[in-house]
């Protein structure tokens, strides 16, 4: 068999995988990579170049500098500014709180961002005596984090991915603010609707619990006592942190590094808890995934891919344009039924084979790709923000009333603003 044909019967076994999370998506990366070398597709050296990749190092820096930002308190003291937006009325608390819970988001983990506000949440409902206060805001707060997620290059893992597959095909790649255009008008779109049309949709959604189900993070390290040198040290890391990577002063795995381990010598963050608390899957994922996706651009299997749909779609004459509204809808689709990282590992390499062959911008597809992904708001499965809102008592179906239309606003938004505020060529 030649080894395009060994890639992509890969590939194949990769997507089930993704899809049905069969196996932990850590090791189902590092299998695919594996296999790739096994098969003598890829040479050994290359399934696993991509753990020395700088953006691999960016992304592991960066999860420790967001894990010690939280068990510094820092967010813990935003509650109380967060408690007295209760009393502006519930579509302007829906708005703030969710503007807040994606700002953070931005520069930290959106899975911890929600996690830390979801019991405030709980807080300004019980303080303010509506329910339709706490069924509005935790499903706002959670597709905010998603949505905020995307608007710097740390804010989520599926970006990194991206950054990662760009970086090993020579290709242009993402600044720490690029994708920052294209998102910023999809947060503003899903905080404008969650605080309009979804807060009267979730209305009468969910069922109020007899007590209190919103919890702290189990295991997450932070501490009510953080002391205020801790907090001060690790936020002014930080920003030093974002200043380095805006400045370019080195590398963004450099600087990301050279803050977390500032970090830890100074003891602001304990190793175990660097061992412990921080999801180093993350880390795995992208480092399997860039070998899994060489070894598709080596063997041609991803140019057969890109082929095909070209083909499907109607052949030489098809339209670049089309065929990214294509791409666009499929990870907006897939996104909310399974990983939104694995859909990005799975597609990006597949969106620039058809971008080179199409004469399409590699850069404006990867990034309607990346935008895509965080359009995973029909369901609580495709993010684990969404996931987490599950405790407000919200229904499958919830889900899908409030957040389909969405979706579909969002994806239109996408596959209009990215072509003409990246280019098509």
């Amino acid at each position: 068999m030649s080894e395009a044909g060994s890639a992509l019967i890969i590939l194949v076994v990769v997507m089930v995988l993704f899809v049905t999370e069969a196996l932990p998506l850590a090791v189902t990366a590092l299998m695919g990579a594996i296999a790739m070398a096994v098969f003598g597709i890829i040479g050994f050296d290359q399934a696993f170049a991509g753990f020395g990749s700088d953006t691999l190092m960016m992304v592991a820096g960066m999860l420790i500098i967001g894990q010690a930002v939280y068990e510094s308190g820092v967010v813990d003291r935003m509650g109380g500014l967060l408690r007295r937006l209760v009393s502006m009325g519930e579509r302007s608390s829906i708005a703030l709180v969710s503007l807040v819970a994606g700002l953070l988001s931005a520069f930290m983990s959106n899975t911890a961002i929600v996690a830390s506000l979801l019991p405030m949440v709980d807080s300004l409902a019980e303080t303010s005596g509506k329910r339709s206060l706490r069924t509005g805001l935790a499903m706002s707060v959670g597709a905010a984090a998603i949505l905020g997620g995307s608007l710097t290059l740390v804010g989520s893992t599926p970006q990194l991915v991206a950054q990662g597959i760009l970086e090993t095909s020579g290709q242009e790649t993402l600044g720490f603010f690029s994708l920052l255009k294209g998102a910023l008008p999809l947060f503003v779109l899903g905080i404008a609707y969650y605080a309009t049309v979804g807060r009267r949709l979730l209305a009468h959604c969910g069922e109020a619990p007899d007590q209190k189900t919103f919890t702290q993070p189990v295991g997450q390290g932070a501490s009510s006592g953080a002391s205020s040198k801790k907090a001060l040290i690790t936020s002014a890391t930080f920003v030093l942190c974002v200043g380095g990577f805006v400045a370019g002063v080195w590398t963004v795995g450099t600087v990301a590094l050279t803050g977390a381990l500032f970090l830890i010598a100074t003891r602001c963050i304990a190793m175990k808890s660097v061992v412990q608390h921080v999801d180093w899957s993350a880390v795995v994922i992208l480092g399997g995934s860039l070998g899994f996706s060489a070894g598709l651009e080596e063997s041609g299997a991803g140019a057969l891919v890109a082929n095909a749909i070209i083909d499907v779609c109607g052949g030489a004459s098809a339209n670049p344009l089309a065929i990214f509204a294509a791409m666009v809808a499929i990870t907006a689709l897939l996104s909310n039924f399974m990983s939104n990282t694995a859909v990005v590992a799975m597609l990006a390499p597949m969106g620039l084979f058809l971008a080179e062959t199409m004469g399409f911008s590699p850069l404006a597809m990867v990034v309607g790709i990346v935008l895509a992904a965080s359009v995973c708001l029909a369901t609580p499965i495709g993010s684990p923000p969404m996931t987490l809102t599950l405790s407000a008592g919200y229904r499958f179906g919830d889900y899908l009333k409030v957040g389909a239309p969405l979706c579909v606003l969002l994806v239109a938004a996408i596959i209009v603003f990215v072509p003409l505020l990246y280019g098509v060529s």
